[in-house]
């Protein structure tokens, strides 16, 4: 049975329709800045982003001493023992294009008693060349977890890397 061309024309402009708007979505611009909260994995523990007060405030959510780091960042992982916060890179898994340096910080891990470890491009990707480019930007991982201590991110070629919050 032959297909009438409008069936094949509006099937394929269906499909286009939905590459594109996966593509659009792939460099959506991140929400504006702008107070949010993180909790920590087993919930105990938040992190709270003041856009206002400029600084991000880590403390038990039943209550309890917190302390803060300047600033205010977007992407926030708070441990289960409200002792470790991890701040990531601003574009979440988008690098963008002039970032793509081995020592671009992509996560900075905070105690109460200052700056911890730090992990940088190259610890993700030793050949930069590998980072597959969208849009506008670089895919800088696939997928990424927090369980409180470590973390785990896919990288863009597939590899999955761990990254305790504590050591080097």
């Amino acid at each position: 049975m032959k297909r009438p061309a409008t069936h094949c024309l509006s099937r394929g402009l269906g499909i286009a329709a939905v590459l594109l708007a996966t593509a659009a979505h792939a460099d959506s611009p991140p929400t504006p800045p702008g107070d949010h909260m993180a909790r920590s994995p087993n919930g105990r523990c938040a992190a709270q982003a003041s856009l206002r007060e400029d600084r991000v405030t880590i403390a038990p959510v039943a209550g309890g001493a917190g302390w803060s780091v300047p600033g205010w960042h977007r992407v926030l992982l708070v441990a289960d023992d409200c002792r470790t916060l991890g701040i990531g890179y601003d574009g979440a898994n988008l690098l963008r294009r002039p970032d793509r340096l081995p020592e671009t910080p992509v996560m900075r891990f905070f105690h109460p008693d200052g700056p911890g470890r730090v992990v940088v491009l190259r610890q993700l990707y030793p050949d930069l060349a590998v980072m597959p480019a969208t849009v506008s930007h670089w895919l800088l991982y696939r997928s990424s977890q927090w369980n409180g201590r470590d973390w785990v991110v896919e990288t863009a070629d597939g590899r999955v890397l761990r990254f305790p919050a504590q050591g080097d």
